[in-house]
């Protein structure tokens, strides 16, 4: 589940950290230089990088993945507190996350679907993607107002919010396949219907 590993981290070195997170340590202190991570800790002669270290470093390479330049990184990160926790942290990931994630949905293969022409599966993953960004506002809107506002109030702690939100992920990816599978199955006897009244 997402944070758990953060919360194990006490205290790295740089090339510690590195060996975490799969950063290079020159692109770790680039990264701290430019400012969207804040320096490590010192300890005698040693810098120590603690949890919230590894957390913004974690964000950084999701907001990476999700196609995001460096300059849009950096406006991303002003919105998040200097002292912010691990787990406030790891809320700004989960809030990433589409709800659709390993949920197997795209056409798209390593193989060629058998019989069906690469136009008519480029065609079908566009549906796909036009409708999986209409669920996504849909999905954000829910969250926003019901799942943030008792975070926001204290009824509800970070490493609570994000536990939920995890497993509202994983939940939702079997929901839709699933309700996915029912709508085909639907449209077809609605066809066979359509056909045999004709």
């Amino acid at each position: 589940m997402l944070g758990d590993e953060s919360t194990a981290v006490e205290e790295l070195t740089v090339e510690e950290l590195s060996e975490r997170t799969g950063i290079s340590v020159r692109n770790l202190r680039f990264y701290t230089t430019r400012g969207l991570v804040p320096p490590p800790t010192k300890r005698g002669r040693s810098a120590v990088y603690g949890r919230e270290h590894v957390a913004r470093f974690e964000l950084l390479q999701d907001l990476q993945a999700h196609g995001l330049n460096l300059a849009a990184i950096e406006r991303y990160f002003e919105g998040i507190p200097s002292d912010a926790t691990a787990e406030q942290i790891a809320l700004q990931r989960v809030t990433l996350r589409p709800v659709t994630a390993g949920a197997g949905l795209s056409l798209r293969s390593e193989r060629p679907a058998r019989g069906v022409p690469a136009d008519l599966l480029r065609d079908m993953d566009a549906v796909f993607a036009r409708h999986g960004k209409a669920m996504a506002a849909e999905l954000e809107t829910l969250f926003r107002e019901s799942l943030w506002p008792a975070y926001k109030s204290g009824e509800l702690q970070a490493d609570q919010l994000v536990a939920m939100l995890d497993n509202w992920e994983h939940s939702g990816a079997a929901a839709l396949v699933e309700a996915f599978s029912a709508a085909i199955n639907e449209a077809r006897r609605e066809i066979v219907a359509r056909r045999s009244g004709s």
